[in-house]
């Protein structure tokens, strides 16, 4: 386990258990925005990138990503 510095609120949990761990792979992924808790909106894997490492990457590219208006991170049944 790693401690997060900002870990996610017990609500955006949604009383899952996680175990966080040390990311050493990095992927693309698709989506569609974010939330305004900051969680993703209709992501799809699109694939592993070999090209990239976990260091080369900067919170400021996960900040581009725009948030859905109306959208507030809740489950749909």
């Amino acid at each position: 386990p790693v401690p997060l510095a900002n870990p996610p609120t017990r609500a955006q949990l949604r009383g899952a258990q996680p175990v966080w761990v040390r990311p050493t792979l990095v992927v693309e992924v698709e989506f569609r925005g974010l939330t305004r808790d900051g969680l993703l909106r209709q992501a799809s894997l699109k694939g592993l990138r070999r090209d990239r490492t976990v260091a080369s990457l900067r919170a400021a590219q996960r900040d581009k990503a725009p948030v859905a208006a109306g959208v507030v991170g809740r489950r749909s049944s």
